[in-house]
């Protein structure tokens, strides 16, 4: 049978350093998530202009902070989904009648 360990006595300068790290992590996240749930796409030029705002509500958070392209690829292939759901859906009227 192991004997268990007891915890380790900490002196006031390393417990205070640790708390400080505690403390810069959990704003650096916390600062990170305001940053996201503040984004809002209407502030972005070029997400008014587009005809997927409503689908896409800005695009990717990450691809933008990584400085890349954000948006949904169905904003380059919109009008061949749009094509091929007409045509299945007048193909499926056709056998319904």
């Amino acid at each position: 049978m192991t004997e268990i360990e007891k915890p380790k006595k900490v002196s006031v300068n390393d417990s205070t350093s640790d708390l400080q790290r505690v403390r810069d992590k959990v704003g650096h996240f916390t600062n990170c998530c305001l940053r996201k749930m503040l984004r809002s796409p209407f502030n972005d030029s070029e997400c008014m202009h587009c005809s997927v705002l409503p689908l896409c509500m800005g695009g990717c958070h990450f691809l933008e902070l990584k400085r890349q392209n954000k948006c949904i690829p169905e904003k380059y292939i919109m009008s061949d989904l749009v094509a091929l759901y007409y045509a299945d859906s007048m193909k499926a009227k056709k056998v319904l009648v």
